[in-house]
This record gives C-alpha cells, structure tokens and sequence, in this order.
C-alpha cells in the first residue's frame, strides 16, 4: 500500500500526480520481473499509524482492486482521476471500455529518456509467452489477453509504424476444437 498526505501547500492534482507516478514506477518494475498487479487509487480521508490504517479512502482503493481492476491495471477513483483533467498526469491515464480509468504504465516508457524499445519489447515477449503458458487455464489467460491488447493500444498510439512490437491476434485468440 502507498498512501501520501494532501498537504496545504499542494493540491489534490499534485498529490495524485505524485502518487500516480510511483505507482507507475512501481508497477514498471514489477513488470520488468515478471509480476502484473492491479490496484486501486483513490482520493479521501485516511488514518495512518504504526498498526492501524482505515477510513473511506482505504475501503474504496480496495473495492477498485477487488471489483473495478479485474484486469492488471491501477484503476483511479472518479475523483481522483478528475484531478487529472486538463493536466499533465492526464497523459499518464488512459480508459478503458468498461469505463474505468488507469494508470498507463506502458506508455510512460515513452516519457523516460532512455530508449523505450528493450522495455516494450520484453513486455510483448513476457505476454506472449504467459499467453501460451496460461492457455488452458482460462482466468489467467484472459488476463493476459487484456495485457496482450493493451499492449497494442499503446503500440498503436505511441508507434503507429512499429508492426513488429505489436502482439499478433492468433496468440490472443480463443481456440475451439469439434467435439469428435
């Protein structure tokens, strides 16, 4: 868990900005090891202590990582997320179909100052191979399926021209076979 105070001096886009950014950091190294976690970031009032953590901020950050991520994603609040309009965070943000809004961990690559190419490409080659290793057991598979097509998203977006990088639809597709 990282909760960060709103002081005066700051506002809650900063605040949230700031939070967004390391959860982007955070989620990018995880990645680069092989590990794809969902979260929730959400904007309230919080009690912290050295044993204790509640309030109505907690309890909607879980409620966004149990029910509204479902997939690998840190979904923001509609609070927080509005902080974000019309600023430079908005650029670390994208939305998704259903309506939740998420930290876009892969399209930060994009602002690093280094090459972006050895990161994406080993997050194509990660979901690919997860892709294949889960395609018998359906629940995981799908959750890589949306990595698979976020990935593409991003590629598409950030580089329209760089077919190579993208993940091809047969590893995301479905396979039937005749009952015979």
């Amino acid at each position: 868990m990282v909760a960060s105070p709103i002081v005066r001096e700051t506002d809650d886009a900063t605040e949230i900005g700031n939070l967004m950014r390391h959860a982007l950091w955070l989620q990018n190294d995880l990645v680069s090891d092989g590990f794809f976690v969902r979260g929730g970031l959400s904007l309230g009032s919080l009690h912290v202590s050295d044993h204790v953590l509640f309030g109505p901020a907690l309890v909607e950050a879980y409620d966004l990582e149990s029910r509204a991520a479902v997939h690998p994603r840190i979904v923001l609040s509609r609070p927080a997320a509005e902080t974000q309009r019309g600023t430079a965070g908005g650029s670390m943000l994208m939305c998704d179909d259903d309506g939740q809004t998420f930290v876009d961990y892969l399209g930060a690559t994009f602002q690093e100052p280094e090459d972006p190419y050895p990161v994406l490409q080993g997050h194509r080659d990660t979901v690919v191979d997860r892709l294949h290793v889960t395609r018998r057991r359906k629940r995981q598979w799908e959750k890589y399926r949306w990595l698979a097509e976020y990935h593409n998203a991003v590629m598409r977006r950030q580089l329209p021209k760089a077919g190579e990088l993208l993940i091809a639809a047969e590893a995301m597709t479905w396979e039937f076979s005749s009952f015979d």
